[in-house]
């Protein structure tokens, strides 16, 4: 059985740190960050006097087929409940104590969940009640599931903060979110966060490619090129590659004039990150031995899981010259003489990859020209992406900044440096765990990111008063008055540069004399010209609520709603005009009906 570890090893980049220390606006005694990733997961955290000297928790693990221990400064993302819905482990300890489950047939009275979060990215439309299938496709409210397992890293971050003698009273709790979320994402997350003990009023989220690109620049210290000068100065352009286990995240930013960064173009990116490296081995599993018998092996749970733990361990370590060794368990070689009658030797002779791939005994062996081809088709994504954003708005970009767990692979880094020759490719200390530093330095300084770039067109449903054509179905009458419902009323255009703390003012009155409440419906779009929310391509993504407790007496109120659409978390507040009042706001984008 692993054995979990607290403390990690305190990161100390060689700063000056007198002068680093007059940079933070550190307002927490202890920042305390949670990556809830695809493959893996983590936390780290560090004290208001050290900003820079990060703590990263340390898990223990055994490697496939034996007893060695391998230390790991993350866990995976992996959950195991009981039938009754208690749950049982979590990381490494549900990993194994499922392993042995399935060896003793006893697996099926049990919930397994992996990778939990590309479930949920695959899914679309958003559903508060999502949910997430276990190893044997049932199903479990995804909530639950995901508040569970950020539960584990809370608690567990939390005695190690103990441990070390920091405060533990005043924390600040940084979640990290993929740039491509949308609002329902994020609030489903804070949502599970909050359910999992985290504080509300001490929690916020940010982005992974930002604080990534800040670990870099203000915690990682890489050894810049000599002709990039010894920082990073004001005009100078960065694209950061985030390659995760799930996603691939491009973001191109800048360095302000005061040192700040500001995002340059909207998130792009897709489900390109290592996983698909596994995925794309047992592609070509099916085509070497055929889909009928892979798909009757992954039912063989204890094999398939030790083969697929092989495949991860064995694939960060591959370089363009290396061979890929699998082994054959008894178990898949039965399947290959049941399912077709013939050997796994003769289906890989017999198959189209025959010259990339050899047999041995008891062993598939890939050749070198095999590996290109698992790694092909991510790169070509990655870099088509890359290449649009460099001759775009990247064309003063000097220096691509890699990140993320999967680009510690050399292929990947070899590859970049291959394509991107002319570019400084940087890869801070611990690339894996860029974003968990950078997230534990940005919640001690939250203004390290002045501008971003709104990803949509975001608007609110509106009564028109006054009209050119008969409104049609969309005429209402309120209080005798005609009005034209349905109507979009622009806040934020797509494309538009946001200043962090920047504050978009909408006026809203209602219909009614002293009214105390009033509604408005949120949508998005990516199409210009846009006047209707019926119209094609608008959607509707939200509902705010604003409760008025002091409405002006015989009037209709009038609400001024000032709008960040700038931060991580798109928040509103506002005030009642004639009476000069605050107005409570509740924007919920967890509502996905109309």
């Amino acid at each position: 059985r692993p054995m979990r570890r607290h403390l990690g090893v305190a990161s100390k980049p060689a700063t000056n740190e007198p002068e680093e220390k007059k940079k933070f606006v550190t307002k927490h005694k202890t920042v305390a960050a949670i990556d809830f990733g695809t493959s893996y997961s983590g936390y780290a955290f560090s004290s208001q006097e050290n900003p820079l000297e990060v703590v990263t928790g340390k898990w223990n693990s055994t490697k496939t087929n034996s007893s060695e221990l391998l230390e790991s400064l993350k866990t995976p993302t992996s959950l195991l409940f009981k039938s009754n819905g208690l749950v049982e482990a979590f990381g490494y300890d549900a990993e194994q104590k499922f392993k042995a489950l399935a060896e003793e047939n006893k697996h099926q009275d049990y919930r397994y969940f992996y990778q939990i979060k590309r479930e949920l990215l695959r899914k679309r439309p958003w559903d508060e009640n999502l949910v997430v299938l276990d190893h044997m496709g049932r199903p479990m409210d995804a909530l639950k599931v995901i508040s569970t397992a950020i539960g584990y890293l809370f608690v567990e971050c939390k005695e190690a903060i103990a441990e070390k003698k920091f405060d533990k009273d005043d924390i600040l709790w940084v979640m990290t979110v993929p740039s491509l979320w949308d609002n329902f994402a994020k609030q489903f997350l804070r949502k599970a966060a909050e359910k999992a003990g985290i504080p509300r009023k001490q929690l916020i989220l940010t982005l992974e490619p930002e604080v990534a690109a800040i670990y870099t620049i203000k915690g990682s210290k890489p050894d810049l090129p000599s002709d990039s000068g010894d920082q990073y100065v004001s005009g100078t352009q960065i694209l950061l590659v985030d390659l995760g286990g799930g996603t691939a995240d491009f973001t191109l930013m800048g360095v302000a004039k005061d040192g700040g960064l500001e995002v340059l173009h909207e998130a792009v990116g897709g489900a390109w990150g290592g996983t698909t490296i596994n995925a794309r081995i047992w592609e070509f599993m099916e085509e070497l031995l055929t889909k009928d018998v892979i798909d009757e092996f992954k039912k063989q749970t204890s094999d398939y899981l030790d083969m697929e733990s092989n495949i991860e361990l064995k694939k960060r370590d591959l370089s363009a010259n290396n061979k890929l060794l699998l082994l054959v368990y008894p178990s898949l070689a039965s399947i290959c003489k049941d399912k077709t009658g013939k050997t796994y030797k003769t289906l890989v002779e017999e198959s189209e990859h025959a010259e990339d791939v050899k047999v041995r005994t008891g062993k598939i062996i890939f050749e070198p020209k095999m590996i290109e081809k698992i790694f092909e088709r991510t790169l070509k994504e990655c870099f088509s992406v890359m290449d649009e954003i460099l001759l775009g708005n990247g064309e003063n970009v000097k220096d691509i900044i890699l990140v993320g767990g999967f680009s510690e692979s050399e292929i990947i880094q070899k590859q970049f440096e291959n394509k991107y020759s002319k570019y400084h490719l940087i890869i801070p200390t611990d690339p894996g765990l860029a974003v968990l530093k950078g997230a534990v330095i940005f919640g001690h300084d939250d203004t390290m990111v002045e501008r971003r770039i709104s990803p949509h067109t975001y608007g609110v449903e509106t009564l028109q008063f006054g009209f050119d054509t008969d409104p049609g179905d969309m005429k209402k009458v309120i209080s005798g008055t005609t009005f034209c419902s349905g109507t979009f009323h622009k806040i934020v255009s797509r494309g538009e540069i946001l200043q962090v703390a920047q504050n978009t003012e909408v006026d809203v009155f209602s219909p009614k004399i002293s009214a105390k409440q009033l509604f408005l419906k949120f949508y998005q779009t990516d199409k210009k010209g846009i006047k209707c929310v019926a119209d094609e391509g608008c959607d509707y993504i939200g509902k705010l609520t604003i409760n008025i407790e002091e409405p002006p007496f015989g009037v209709e109120p009038l609400v001024r709603l000032f709008f960040k659409f700038g931060e991580i978390e798109t928040t509103v507040e506002g005030k009642e005009v004639l009476t000069d009042k605050p107005v409570k706001t509740d924007i919920d984008f967890l509502e996905r009906k109309p």
